[in-house]
């Protein structure tokens, strides 16, 4: 891999956006400015927020600048970038644009003479620019001491405030102030920013290892360009996806998947092997659990509505794994293991010892992630006939099905109440035969109903299970059906003397179910 170019500059503050066409991914709020000094009724105080690295103090300084730019452009609002104020502010050195870091300057007093200085006209500039970062540090008389000011601001001044921490900054503060969200940037356009910095560094990275250090850096522009630095300096003629693994103590994502796989098995011996190997290799304790949670959560999505998966770590060939893997296991099931690597992740963060904590969560989730839950023991029917073999492997187990209600039952039992409710109300039953099912879909009905419906019944029958959609007329939704039933249940005790009395005695009296509170 070459080296970076003889600057010194870090890559963050070299590529600075100088300009509202440079900022990536923050095309709304661009616009929303944009327009604002075109029309020249941009609002004297500006409150920008977002997570760490998307641009907002990048963008206040951008928007000093265009809003004393002399040559402004009157159609995209952008600075000139070459005039005298505009070199000025962005060498830090303009009177009239003043920068404080509420971190450091919390209390009234700094406030204070901030509000007298504004009182004057600015030297050179069209108005005073104070732009405050991280304003929500600011103490609660610091801000008590802003309110009349920000109510009724000089014309000449533009305040510009910025904060990762919306719930800290008082209402009274919010109501005065165009809010502004900058939102994380998506992983296909931090990675073709990367892309286009390495290629003017002249750095060579595969298009997959782009992906990652997007990914790895979490929508934060600056935290990709960090990454992007320290992957530079990597002696490699080209940057490969193991390599960034190995930078950020990323698990591989193939002995990852096999971790997953023998915590779901119970095979602790494995289990200990794999994580000692990673860490070998540079895996870091808290990110190999950090990775496991996010698998476990896009299994979850997996078995709940695979629509629900979002943008993840993992490459398209282990989340195909990941739901194969998903499959041999219930919601509960995989929430009970969410749980125990998501408490083992805060022991780890407080532990002296991570790597020995990590071992013992992964012994923990071992022992237990084959066990029965709760559900299951209170509704078997003759628990006592549980057997070891039994409790390990839960999906030899094998049922038969000979009718459509025999199915309803069994998502009851082994507690899939969502793929339950899809299927009572957004399916009508054409054809069943054992080994066979056709649906008619319901217009709002979930398209993967038919995929998740063959798994379920492949792993507690043992057989394949052809599950398919058609065009035929299908009868009445199940949900019709007992609502049909219940109607009928109604009529006929409304038809009782008992009934016709009471409704003599109460005119407009209507029957309804009691619900007994759990």
């Amino acid at each position: 891999m070459s080296q970076l170019s003889t600057s010194r500059r870090a890559l963050a503050l070299k590529y600075r956006p100088r300009f509202f066409t440079d900022l990536v991914g923050q095309d709304l709020v661009v616009r929303i400015l944009a327009n604002g000094l075109v029309q020249e009724a941009l609002s004297p105080a500006l409150l920008f927020t977002g997570t760490r690295g998307v641009g907002k103090t990048t963008l206040a300084r951008l928007l000093a600048r265009a809003l004393n730019c002399p040559n402004r452009d009157k159609n995209t609002g952008d600075p000139c970038g070459t005039c005298e104020i505009c070199m000025g502010i962005l060498e830090d050195h303009h009177l009239d644009v003043i920068e404080m870091d509420a971190a450091s300057h919390t209390g009234v007093e700094d406030i204070r003479g901030i509000l007298d200085a504004c009182q004057y006209k600015p030297v050179a500039c069209r108005c005073k620019v104070y732009i405050i970062d991280e304003v929500h540090m600011l103490s609660k008389s610091a801000f008590n001491a802003l309110l009349k000011t920000l109510e009724e601001p000089p014309t000449h001044v533009q305040f510009i405030f910025a904060t990762t921490e919306m719930d800290r900054v008082p209402e009274t503060i919010l109501s005065r102030c165009l809010r502004l969200d900058l939102r994380p940037v998506e992983t296909d356009l931090l990675a073709q920013h990367l892309a286009s910095i390495a290629q003017k560094e002249g750095l060579k990275i595969t298009p997959a290892a782009f992906t990652l250090l997007a990914r790895s850096a979490r929508g934060s522009v600056r935290d990709a360009l960090s990454l992007l630095e320290r992957a530079s300096y990597l002696e490699r003629d080209t940057l490969t996806v193991q390599d960034v693994h190995v930078l950020l103590g990323l698990a591989d994502e193939t002995r990852l998947e096999e971790l997953i796989t023998a915590c779901i098995k119970g095979d602790v011996t494995v289990a200990l092997h794999l994580f000692r190997e990673m860490r070998k290799v540079g895996a870091i304790a808290k990110e190999v659990l950090t990775e496991i949670l996010n698998a476990l959560h896009a299994m979850t999505c997996f078995r709940v509505n695979a629509t629900l998966i979002e943008e993840t770590l993992f490459s398209e060939t282990v989340l195909a794994h990941l739901k194969a893997l998903s499959a041999s296991l219930s919601v509960p099931a995989l929430s009970r293991l969410w749980a125990i690597f998501f408490k083992g992740f805060e022991e780890v963060i407080s532990s002296p010892y991570p790597e020995l904590s990590t071992e013992m969560i992964l012994v923990r989730a071992c022992y237990t992630a084959p066990l029965p839950d709760l559900y299951t023991l209170l509704h078997d029917d003759n628990p006592q006939k549980e057997t070891p073999s039994k409790l390990h492997s839960p999906t030899s187990v094998t049922q038969e099905m000979t009718t459509f209600k025999d199915i309803l039952h069994a998502l009851e039992r082994h507690r899939e109440p969502i793929l339950l409710e899809q299927i009572k109300h957004d399916v009508r039953l054409v054809t069943f035969a054992p080994g066979k099912i056709e649906f008619c879909c319901e217009p709002t009905g979930a398209q993967d109903i038919t995929t998740r419906l063959a798994a379920f019944l492949e792993r507690i029958t043992g057989k394949n299970w052809n599950i398919s959609w058609c065009t035929k007329e299908g009868g009445q939704t199940v949900a019709e059906e007992e609502a049909h039933q219940q109607e009928k249940i109604q009529e006929s005790i409304l038809n009782t003397p008992f009934s016709k009395h009471m409704t003599t005695l109460f005119p407009g009296a209507t029957l309804e179910r009691e619900t007994k509170e759990q």
